[in-house]
């Protein structure tokens, strides 16, 4: 039986026990959605300070490769999915065959999209639009490869490890001044036996993303194509929708029939995302996929009749899926730890959002420089709204660093 079968048998009732791989802020509001729906989340992450264990009563701690750790949570769900892409796929695949309880999406497509290097191949064999690359391959030495990569990708291009790279980890910049450095990023992948691959550095307009949900019953929909800024390679924001900042609405019909064809074509069920490039010439590259909710997507939750962690739920149970369509101009600021800051974030004060703002706030107990400490939803009636709201948003956000800073 496929995992889209055993899913469809599996129902739907009050109380039922779902599991929920990996504890930060995704798990956090995942349980919080599934409480809604009328089920009990069940989530195993690695410390009993993670965020997701402040809405979840059956927290369980434990490592997410452990077997039995992994063993103790299938024994109390009868499915499973994943905040984070960061689990041993064959070990989760073996255990939830023994006990028949699916994993959404399937661990063979969680272990084909956890990897960027064959996310990469996935698009290139689809032929969906990605920057050229090329996957380091033993039989040669870095050196002689990083050199030869400069005749393929001229003076500068991104070397990318294969996993365990997130919010800009894993990523460098190359050009011939710091060889020394992409060198030592290479080795670093290769020595915990993680695929590097370098790829065509794309001279991008804007980075957009679209988050979409695919239905174990066949049920498709997207929400709005967003555009999505980076501050040191971690989102900083989210405004949109993009059709209404200077996007063309045929980037949004285009970027769907990508999402439409990859998540058919793997089997990729329930919200996920599609990270990409606009062009100068107006058309559009897919970066990387997030086969999971996405940080682009929390501006769903204020935005949206429905958000994406509800969505996710609904996909992944075969409920009908809710209404994607959104306000007419919003935005998310992410609530990011101030550069060379690392302190206790316990009792602290907590920035005070102003009309149109909703916060969410992830309960973290330490702040890091860059790290996601929770984020500001914002949204207004007229699209000429929006550089105001922003503005007051900005001030929000800048008032509480400040305050956080002068403590």
């Amino acid at each position: 039986m496929s995992e889209k079968e055993k899913h469809i048998n599996f129902g739907f009732q009050d109380g039922i026990g779902v599991g929920i791989i990996g504890g930060g802020q995704l798990a956090f509001m995942l349980a919080q959605a599934a409480i809604r729906l009328g089920l009990v989340p069940h989530v195993l992450g690695d410390n009993a300070t993670d965020s997701a264990a402040r809405a979840c009563p059956e927290f369980m701690v434990g490592r997410l490769d452990d077997e039995t750790s992994l063993r103790s949570l299938l024994e109390r769900v009868k499915m499973i999915v994943f905040e984070n892409e960061f689990v041993d796929t064959g070990l989760l695949s073996r255990l939830a065959a023994e006990r028949d309880i699916p994993c959404i999406p399937g661990p063979s497509t969680l272990n084909l999209l956890r990897d960027k290097a064959s996310q990469k191949q996935c698009l290139k064999t689809l032929g969906i639009p990605t920057a050229r690359f090329e996957i380091y391959k033993n039989g040669i030495t870095l050196e002689s490869w990083l050199s030869s990569t400069f005749e393929r990708f001229g003076s500068s291009f991104v070397l990318k490890w294969a996993k365990m790279g997130y919010d800009g980890k894993g990523v460098l910049i190359v050009t011939r001044k710091n060889l020394n450095s992409a060198l030592d990023f290479c080795k670093r992948a290769v020595d915990r036996n993680i695929a590097v691959y370098a790829e065509e550095k794309i001279p991008f307009k804007r980075e957009l993303a679209l988050v979409s949900c695919h239905s174990t019953k066949g049920e498709f929909s997207t929400y709005p194509l967003v555009i999505s800024e980076q501050k040191e390679n971690v989102c900083s924001r989210v405004l949109g929708p993009a059709s209404g900042l200077g996007v063309s609405p045929q980037q949004q019909s285009k970027a769907a029939g990508y999402a439409l064809k990859l998540a058919r074509s793997t089997g990729l069920f329930g919200c996920f995302a599609l990270e990409l490039f606009e062009l100068p010439t107006g058309g559009i590259l897919v970066n990387e996929i997030a086969p999971r909710v996405h940080n682009s997507g929390h501006v769903t939750q204020d935005a949206s009749r429905t958000s994406q962690f509800e969505n996710h739920w609904r996909g992944v149970l075969g409920l009908p899926l809710g209404p994607t369509d959104c306000a007419p101009a919003f935005a998310m600021l992410n609530l990011l730890g101030p550069a060379g800051y690392f302190q206790s974030a316990v009792n602290r004060r907590l920035p005070v959002p102003g009309p149109g703002m909703h916060l969410h706030w992830y309960g973290k107990t330490d702040v890091r420089p860059l790290r996601k400490l929770g984020h500001l939803n914002g949204t207004v009636e007229k699209r000429s709204q929006l550089k105001t709201l922003l503005r007051n948003m900005e001030k929000c956000k800048n008032k509480w660093l400040h305050q956080l800073e002068n403590v």
